[in-house]
């Protein structure tokens, strides 16, 4: 079968990869849909270090049930799908009370040696996999991933409904949660980034107040919408010092914040503000598998117009060389999704 397959930096040809074969308990998958997320791109570039070649990228997917291992009760050829892409052990004390997105001996697909899904096929235990309701296209099947993500951290900023929230960076998580809190019945909606196509977007799609930090004075703009001192929840989503320090500096006393971001090791932030406000600070990582089962009830109600994020698909044959140059900068694409067996 093809497989998109990275052997180093930059150098991540289509190549002739063994085919899977479902063992007990497991289904086949020929993958549909599988988006490009940021931890693909920084792998890519060998920046993170968690990709070890040779191995296969890609987590965010959808595709058919095409074969069934033995003792699989849930599925029948001819499904269509979505998967949790972490093998979790059941076992740890985080596992024990749900918290599987924090298991200390997951598995995640797409990531160190675990090979994913910009492959034709790939097998899966049926644990890990939920089938797609008729209302659920496969390009939204494929954003249910990185949408369990923006709802985790939507989740830990709670209660939401009548409350002013703030979110720094409109990538793919940042416009999720967007959608996420304007269905959760957020007062007003304030959203920071420096691309002027995304905060349109994000006006699109339910934010009331939008702004460009390096044109625009966002204390002077809170200020004359009278919420300058009144955000309850402020959410950052980028993972740099300027946004987590915008989120400390404009959340109310004993406000709560969510840090989602995940691109510096290392951040700056005026500790005082912290302590002498009594906010709180929730880090957010991945998610849970109720939150990918609520996700996936509120795709499947039509509750979130999630699809509005996709701004281009590519074939695998085209696969390279969109990674190429979505890691040169510049593009505003913002979820690209790569039609595997198109």
């Amino acid at each position: 079968m093809k497989a998109l397959v990275y052997e180093g930096p930059h150098n991540m040809p289509i190549c002739d990869y063994p085919m899977c074969y479902p063992e007990a308990g497991q289904v086949k998958i020929k993958v549909k849909y599988c988006g490009i997320c940021g931890s693909d791109l920084h792998g890519y570039t060998g920046a993170s270090g968690r990709k070890i070649p040779p191995m296969v990228m890609g987590h965010e997917f959808s595709g058919v049930v095409t074969e069934l291992g033995e003792g699989v009760t849930k599925f029948k050829v001819g499904d269509r799908v979505s998967v949790l892409p972490v093998e979790y052990c059941c076992e740890c004390e985080f596992c024990k009370r749900g918290a599987v997105n924090i298991c200390a001996n997951r598995r995640n697909l797409g990531v160190l040696d675990v090979d994913g899904a910009f492959t034709e096929y790939i097998c899966m235990n049926e644990k890990f996999v939920y089938a797609l309701p008729d209302s659920v296209s496969d390009k939204e099947g494929a954003l249910l991933e990185p949408l369990s993500v923006a709802h985790h951290a939507v989740g830990l900023a709670q209660p939401i409904e009548n409350n002013n929230v703030l979110i720094a960076g409109t990538g793919t998580i940042g416009l999720l949660i967007v959608m996420l809190v304007k269905a959760a019945g957020a007062a007003k909606i304030v959203v920071t980034d420096l691309s002027e196509d995304r905060l349109s977007l994000a006006r699109k799609l339910g934010a009331d107040i939008t702004v460009n930090p390096a044109v625009q004075d966002l204390d002077a703009t809170l200020k004359e919408a009278g919420i300058r001192n009144n955000i309850h929840v402020a959410i950052e989503c980028v993972g740099a010092t300027p946004t987590c320090q915008t989120t400390v500096d404009y959340v109310k006393i004993q406000g709560r914040v969510v840090w989602v971001g995940n691109a510096a090791k290392m951040v700056t932030v005026n500790m005082q503000n912290i302590v002498t406000q009594e906010l709180k600070i929730f880090g957010s990582y991945a998610f849970t598998e109720e939150d990918f089962s609520d996700s996936l009830k509120l795709l499947a109600e039509r509750k979130l117009p999630a699809s509005e994020i996709i701004t281009r698909i590519v074939t695998l044959e085209h696969a390279t060389e969109t990674f190429e140059e979505l890691t040169k900068g510049g593009s505003k694409d913002i979820k690209v999704l790569v039609d595997v067996n198109g």
